[in-house]
């Protein structure tokens, strides 16, 4: 009818912005002109800003019937330290709401995800593609793993962020809850290794690392020996076990992927194709420098590279696996270790005490990954 106004049918929303907080104002001319309930994909991603929590409880006045790809960047940027912190405990409740309230959802991202968010709030879900980021000094616990299991049976794709835990029995149990989601075909592994903190420490001489009892003499001495004035040296030890964490290879990798299809019930859709790598997002050093730290992240990286393992349809035992180092975000071995002092002869002797030399000519043919625990 003549003057009749009929709001437009948008099925895609993408609202980005950086360094000024996302905020109500910037949602309510979409209201005033979208029918919402026609929507099926809606992304809030803030760069270098915030959503203001207002957006999300105005969200909630409005019907999402056919939303079915919902994107969300949780953190709270801090403008003095510039990282993502946890969000506050009203974001996550208005969060939990507005999802409670999107039957329609098969496809759900959730960037620098806490776990104040507790994933309960996916019970009844239809989600066959899932993203779970943790912030920064999150992550994903067995339990949330179970959460997963249970309450997204339909699970197809799943993109999620676990630590490593030098593949001992609990990290063996991980792998084997993702193994219980029946249609999970997709994986994409981050696994997070846990930075030994180089820190400074005011003024004086920073606060000593707590040693570990397992570590021996060598462990409990300081990287670097050389005094860094503000620094907190972490331990040996503790660079010794990054290392084992980041170590990824075909071994290793495959075997992962076989641990996942060993768990899989009987009548289920076995693990096609994943993607693993450490999560290196932590790393915040200049890879060209060649600090104390960034010479030991630098190590991180090329240990921790991307790798892509698939099953081999041609070959009918189903058990023949086609590992590919990807090389994604690759660093080259000459920025791990080159001639810089003292600094880089202890690393050097952190690196020999846990793989000893073959008599190559480079570090980079003396390492391998270390086996995951068996009988779990």
């Amino acid at each position: 009818l003549p003057g009749t106004f009929q709001k437009g049918a948008l099925e895609r929303i993408v609202l980005s912005k950086r360094e000024t907080d996302i905020i109500k104002r910037d949602i309510e001319p979409w209201s005033e002109y979208t029918d919402f309930s026609k929507l099926r994909v809606l992304r809030l991603c803030p760069d270098v800003c915030n959503i203001r929590e207002d957006v999300l409880e105005y969200l909630l006045t409005f019907n999402f019937a056919c939303l079915e790809t919902f994107e969300l960047w949780m953190g709270k940027f801090s403008r003095t330290s510039f990282f993502l912190l946890p969000c506050s405990s009203s974001f996550a409740r208005a969060i939990k709401r507005f999802l409670e309230q999107v039957p329609a959802l098969s496809t759900l991202k959730l960037q620098d995800w806490d776990p104040k968010l507790e994933l309960d709030v996916l019970q009844y879900s239809n989600l066959r593609k899932l993203h779970l980021k943790p912030v920064v000094g999150s992550s994903v616990s067995l339990n949330n793993l179970n959460h997963i299991a249970k309450y997204c049976p339909l699970l197809s794709t799943l993109v999620i962020t676990l630590r490593r835990l030098r593949g001992n029995a609990d990290e063996v149990k991980m792998y084997k809850v993702l193994g219980s989601m029946a249609r999970l075909a997709y994986l994409d592994l981050l696994l997070v290794v846990e930075d030994p903190k180089f820190r400074l420490g005011g003024c004086g001489k920073a606060p000593d690392i707590p040693s570990d009892p397992s570590f021996d003499d060598f462990d409990k001495e300081f990287y670097p020996q050389i005094t860094l004035g503000y620094y907190k040296c972490p331990r040996k030890g503790h660079l010794r076990d990054g290392f084992i964490n980041s170590a990824l290879d075909a071994d290793l990798v495959s075997s992962i992927f076989r641990t996942i299809n060993s768990a899989k019930p009987d009548i289920s859709v076995l693990l096609k194709k994943m993607t693993i790598r450490v999560d290196t997002t932590e790393f915040t050093n200049d890879i060209h420098d060649r600090g104390a730290s960034t010479l030991y992240y630098n190590v991180l990286r090329y240990l921790g590279v991307e790798w892509t393992v698939e099953r081999n349809y041609s070959d009918l035992t189903m058990d023949n696996l086609i590992a590919i180092r990807t090389g994604k975000n690759r660093i080259e071995w000459n920025r791990c270790f080159q001639s810089f002092g003292d600094t880089c002869l202890d690393l050097g002797a952190v690196f020999h005490n846990l793989w000893p030399s073959k008599g190559g000519s480079s570090e980079a043919n003396d390492w391998h990954s270390f086996p995951l625990a068996t009988g779990c």
